[in-house]
C-alpha cells in the first residue's frame, strides 16, 4: 500500500503504506497495493510521486510487508522471505510499534509482480523477544478490489474546489463511497477508513471478515463530527479495500496475504460549502489570477 500507513489491525494494519485491518489479532501480512488519487466528483487517477505531499513513490503499485509480533529493541529484528528466497530486513516504525517493508512504487501490476512474484512469502522475526515464524503466504494477484471512490456528502453532491473535497468543520460531514462489492468471501477481507492532519490520525475505522476473523459488518460511509477538523486546516483521507489471497494462522494470531486498492484524496475545510460561497470563491482565485498576470505584463485572463 503505497501511501497507507503501514499499520494493520490490532494494533492495526499500519504501512506505512499498507493497509489497517479491523478486530483480530494480525501478527503478519505480505501485500500487493495498488493507490489511486481522487481530484473530483468523476476523476480517479494513479498516484504518483508529489500528488499528496509526503508521498514520493514513483508509481502506483507496490509489495509491502509487516510484522506486528515481534517487539522493538533487545537485540530484536524481522524480516520478510520472498518465493524465490531473497530477503530483505524490515525497518521499525514507532507511529504504529511495527516492523515494516516497503517497496518502491511501479508503474503497473505487472512491473510489481516481475520484481516481487506470486508464490509463497513468509515473515519471521529474530532476537530473544520474536514469537513463531508466519509459515507459507500465498499472495496471488487475482483481481483486486474495486475502488472505493468517493460519491456523497450528508446525501448531496460532494463538492470539490482546485482538486480537493471541501467541507465545513462546524457541522457533521458523513461521506459516503462506492461498496465494497466482494467483502463476504471464503478467505476474507477488510475495509479501513482514516483521515490525516499534520499531528497524524483524526479519525479511524476498520472492518475485518474472514474464517478466524470478527466478522465485521461492512461499511461504505463515516461521519466526521462538528470539531473534528480545523478551520483552514488541510488533511489527506485514505480509504482502502483489501481482499486476502491467503490467511493462517501458523504464527499462533493470524497471517495474512491480499491484494489492495487504496484511494486517497485532500480535503480542504472552510466556513461554507453552498455553491453560492462556493460561485464567490471562485470569482476571487479567477481575479487573483488577473491580477497577478496583469503585474508581469499578461493582461489577459486566459
Amino acid at each position: 500500500m503505497g501511501k497507507l500507513k503501514i499499520a494493520l489491525i490490532g494494533a492495526a494494519l499500519c504501512l506505512s503504506h499498507a493497509p489497517v485491518f479491523g478486530s483480530p489479532a494480525i501478527d503478519y501480512g505480505v501485500f500487493y497495493s495498488h493507490e489511486l488519487l481522487q481530484t473530483d466528483a468523476s476523476t480517479v487517477i494513479d498516484y504518483n510521486t508529489g500528488d499528496i505531499p509526503g508521498n514520493t513513490l514513483p508509481g502506483p503499485y507496490s509489495f509491502g510487508a509487516f510484522d506486528h509480533l515481534t517487539p522493538n529493541g533487545g537485540g530484536n529484528s524481522s524480516s520478510v522471505k520472498l518465493p524465490n528466497t531473497t530477503t530483505y530486513p524490515m525497518v521499525f516504525t514507532t507511529d504504529d510499534n511495527s516492523w515494516n517493508y516497503h517497496s518502491t512504487g511501479y508503474a503497473s501490476q505487472s512491473a510489481v509482480e516481475t520484481a516481487f512474484a506470486n508464490g509463497n512469502y513468509s515473515v519471521a522475526g529474530a532476537g530473544p523477544g520474536s514469537g513463531s515464524p508466519s509459515g507459507p503466504l500465498n499472495l496471488t494477484s487475482g483481481s483486486y478490489p474495486n475502488t472505493p471512490q468517493l460519491l456523497l456528502v450528508n446525501g448531496a453532491a460532494a463538492q470539490w474546489l482546485g482538486g480537493s473535497l471541501l467541507l465545513n468543520p462546524g457541522q457533521a460531514n458523513t461521506l459516503e463511497w462506492s461498496a465494497f462489492a466482494n467483502y463476504i468471501n471464503p478467505i476474507g477481507a477488510n475495509i479501513s477508513f482514516n483521515i490525516y492532519g499534520n499531528s497524524g490520525s483524526v479519525a479511524n475505522q476498520n472492518a475485518f471478515t474472514g474464517p478466524f476473523g470478527s466478522g465485521d459488518s461492512a461499511f461504505n460511509t463515516f461521519t466526521l463530527n462538528p470539531g473534528d477538523l480545523t478551520l483552514g486546516d488541510s488533511y489527506v483521507v485514505s480509504i482502502s479495500y483489501v481482499q486476502f489471497t491467503d490467511l493462517t494462522t501458523a504464527s499462533g494470531g493470524i497471517d495474512v496475504a491480499g491484494n489492495e486498492t487504496e484511494i486517497n484524496f485532500t480535503v480542504s475545510t472552510v466556513p461554507e460549502t453552498n455553491n453560492f460561497w462556493l460561485a464567490g470563491l471562485a470569482l476571487i482565485a479567477i481575479g487573483i489570477r488577473f491580477f497577478v498576470r496583469r503585474k508581469t505584463g499578461v493582461a489577459t485572463m486566459a
